[in-house]
């Protein structure tokens, strides 16, 4: 991983996970206090990159926050193109009531292993409109309600074997473990206009190697029966 990864990221965010006030696996990261913030969020999003930079590709997707123990987690599915990389949080801080940050790790799904049958699964199906995020990516309600219901059953254990595939065959080539690194800076408040929240990402592709940073959108997907 290029060592200059992370110079993107704010020094104030740098400063507090050196003295400790990011959480950890069972270091709990929702008090009473915050509860009602990770129960608000807690649901289905559609994501949308809206950094404009000439020549970066742009890209959309499918997430999901959500309590996991004593922690406010969010995972999902980055689409662009016919690329897809499936993420989830590592670490979560509630900073205040108006910003989240969370750190994350993405691992790209598009290879000869069995890692293309599970995005099979999900993205063969069901065509969708990349251009379309924010309408369910052009799906009908039904199709929609099917594949967040394939996604709420089943996204934690496949990420998790997409993970564990992808360390095995960088153990085989003796090779570093290719995945993405990232932290989200993710706002609680909606946007008054728009009724959508801003996201400030940065981004390490491991294909790459190169750092990128942008904003995005998320807009909350009311359904009925769904987390």
């Amino acid at each position: 991983m290029d060592r200059n990864a992370f110079q993107l990221i704010p020094t104030d965010v740098i400063k507090a996970w050196s003295q400790g006030e990011y959480y950890v696996g069972d270091i709990p990261s929702i008090s009473y206090r915050h509860l009602g913030i990770a129960l608000w969020l807690r649901g289905w999003y559609t994501y949308v990159d809206k950094t404009n930079v000439r020549g970066r590709k742009h890209w959309s997707g499918i997430a999901k926050v959500d309590i996991k123990g004593s922690v406010l987690s969010m995972g999902g599915v980055r689409l662009f193109g016919t690329d897809a990389v499936f993420w989830r949080t590592e670490h979560s801080f509630i900073q205040d009531e108006r910003e989240i940050i969370w750190f994350y790790s993405g691992f790209n799904c598009d290879s000869p292993t069995r890692l293309s049958a599970i995005r099979a699964k999900y993205f063969k199906k069901w065509k969708l409109d990349l251009d379309l995020p924010h309408k369910c990516f052009g799906l009908k309600r039904d199709e929609w309600g099917e594949l967040l219901m394939a996604l709420a059953t089943a996204f934690d254990d496949d990420v998790e074997v997409i993970a564990q595939t992808r360390a095995t065959e960088n153990q085989k080539t003796d090779k570093p473990l290719q995945k993405d690194l990232g932290m989200l800076r993710f706002s609680v408040d909606l946007d008054p206009k728009d009724r959508v929240r801003r996201c400030e990402y940065y981004h390490y592709d491991s294909a790459s190697g190169v750092p990128t940073a942008g904003l995005s959108e998320f807009r909350k997907v009311g359904f009925e029966g769904m987390l």
